[in-house]
């Protein structure tokens, strides 16, 4: 008498809670598999093992073999990105005088694979201005594809200012005029399918450079701490309904501060001493309310179709805003330190108005002109249409921004002839009536 010992299926990868089968492609080229769903038959000289489908499904024209347990055919041309198959399978041991029965339910993932469906959306660039904050990026898309397309490749000649980012984006700030050239690699995470091309960027040169000065508090530890809990909740701030959010000009802005002027000439940083002298001391400002603003491609109407994206921040207040450029006293003469009295002695400085933000450039609804230049903290840009969801989450959230206290004492310039980088200079007086002389 032959002793029966149980048959097994073989060991396997556990994929969406059962056993993987591995993944197969369709593709418009035919392609022929052979997969094998075989149990571990310890004796099998004591008679053969069969197979059969109890459940579930396989893909069309695959079928399985009920004498090699392999699930074989040639697959077609599936349109969905990713199906997934479930297919129960049953194992029958024929001894000479009895059988013995074993089931599983297996996972079987399909997807569509051709390399040719992968393209690129983008065909050039436009030209930028050598200065410029680039709002530029690359795309490329993959048919009947829900997956991830991720960006690689290089920028020559190096040191240009810009970066590709790994979401297509270009960032940073174009340094030299010329032409670069960018080497890029677009690829799909799922299934490999890659394409590559490149794109000529020319960046034109302009004869005066542009920077920004801006103003922000020196805050304690603990306002400091409050304030990076608040920014860096991805609760609040959804990666997914940020707009470039690889760019640190764009996307989450980490800092508390408040841009005084967007478009000022680049000089070197003691030229900018002068305009200190007069309407400018150490201030302190509050918050307002927490809103949104939307920039159009176009940046001169509003519309479902041309919003680039929107501005979330929140007010600045100026409780000595519209105040006379100059207070007479008796003999004396005072000068206000408001916002726009800061903004009017700058002017003396060459000004560009148009490298406002767009949203400050932008018609808004309901709106007969665009806001211009508007005091404000810059909390993140938002892809259109999660503005006001972005600032429904921030009130919700419970976070208060009375307590971040907004005392300046100095303004910042982002980047001057003599320096590369930030620097600042600390204001000349500490109330209106001090004396600069």
């Amino acid at each position: 008498m032959t002793t029966q010992t149980q048959i097994d299926w073989v060991g396997r990868e556990i994929y969406r809670g059962h056993p993987s089968l591995g993944t197969i492609y369709s593709s418009s080229t035919a392609n022929t598999y052979f997969i094998p769903v075989t149990v571990y038959d310890p004796q099998p000289y004591t008679g053969p093992v069969t197979y059969s489908l109890i459940a579930g499904s396989l893909p069309d024209y695959l079928t399985l073999d009920s004498t090699t347990g392999y699930i074989w055919g040639t697959l077609t041309n599936i349109t969905s990105y990713e199906t997934f198959y479930f297919p129960v399978i049953e194992a029958t041991k024929h001894y000479p005088i009895s059988t013995y029965t074993t089931s599983s339910v297996f996972t079987l993932t399909v997807r569509n694979y051709d390399p040719s469906s992968i393209e690129w959306v983008t065909d050039s660039l436009e030209t930028i201005t050598a200065g410029d904050i680039s709002e530029l990026s690359i795309t490329a898309k993959v048919s009947n594809s829900t997956g991830t397309i991720q960006y690689s490749g290089s920028i020559t000649p190096p040191y240009s200012g810009l970066t590709l980012q790994s979401d297509g984006t270009i960032t940073g700030v174009a340094i030299n005029p010329g032409v670069l050239t960018i080497g890029a690699v677009a690829t799909e995470l799922s299934s490999g399918a890659s394409i590559d091309k490149n794109f000529f960027l020319q960046v034109v040169s302009t004869t005066t450079h542009y920077t920004n000065i801006f103003l922000k508090p020196l805050l304690n530890l603990d306002q400091r701490d409050y304030y990076q809990s608040f920014i860096t909740s991805s609760t609040i701030f959804n990666p997914a309904f940020i707009y470039r959010s690889f760019d640190p000009n764009f996307g989450v802005q980490p800092y508390v501060n408040m841009v005084l002027e967007y478009g000022i000439q680049e000089l070197n940083l003691d030229q900018y001493v002068l305009s200190l002298q007069e309407n400018f001391y150490k201030r302190r400002f509050t918050f307002g309310d927490v809103k949104y603003s939307t920039a159009t491609i176009a940046g001169n109407t509003v519309g479902e179709f041309n919003a680039q994206y929107e501005a979330v921040y929140v007010e600045i207040v100026d409780n000595i805003n519209g105040s006379s450029l100059e207070i007479h006293s008796g003999y004396n003469i005072y000068y206000p330190a408001s916002i726009d009295n800061m903004r009017k002695k700058l002017s003396s400085i060459n000004i560009k108005n148009d490298l406002l933000p767009r949203f400050m450039q932008t018609y808004q609804k309901g709106e007969l002109y665009p806001p211009n230049y508007l005091p404000v903290l810059i909390i993140c840009y938002a892809l259109p249409g999660r503005g006001q969801t972005i600032v429904n989450r921030i009130k919700q959230s419970g976070f208060d921004f009375k307590l971040i206290d907004f005392e300046i004492d100095r303004i910042y310039v982002q980047n001057t002839l003599d320096y590369p980088s930030t620097k600042y200079l600390l204001l000349p007086k500490n109330n209106i009536s001090q004396s600069t002389y």
